[in-house]
């Protein structure tokens, strides 16, 4: 963690990025952390943060220098990073049925393992029928 930046994509480089600070931020989330607001606010979320995670990248410091302005990269702007800001910003603020997913509220309750072996195993099996290669 960066402080006032956001969280390294490598520990040993000198950049953060959006989707690394956001599961970080889901990750405090889903423990009830309350540092989870407080980072969400370098994930670049356009109710929480900077601009390198609101193109859904990240920002690279030359020389460590992260008290400066970063260069944002990479220029694609992939959409893994622009889910994870999408995912950590519903997960503390929004109401849908994912806000909570990464606390377990709302999943399924009572189902042992063997019965979910045994519901793969029938899905499996319906496969099987159907594409019998």
């Amino acid at each position: 963690m960066v402080e006032g930046r956001g969280v390294r994509c490598v520990s040993t480089r000198p950049w953060v990025t959006a989707a690394e600070t956001c599961e970080f931020v889901m990750a405090l989330d889903a423990d009830r952390r309350r540092r989870a607001r407080p980072t969400a606010v370098h994930t670049g979320c356009s109710s929480c943060g900077p601009r390198a995670a609101a193109t859904g990248s990240g920002a690279n410091f030359d020389d460590e220098a992260f008290h400066l302005d970063g260069q944002l990269y990479p220029v694609e702007q992939p959409t893994w990073n622009s889910a994870a800001v999408v995912l950590a910003c519903n997960a503390l603020g929004g109401s849908g049925p994912t806000a909570g997913l990464f606390r377990g509220e709302g999943l399924p309750v009572g189902l042992t393992s063997a019965e979910l072996i045994a519901a793969g195993e029938a899905i499996e099996s319906e496969r099987a029928k159907r594409d019998p290669r």
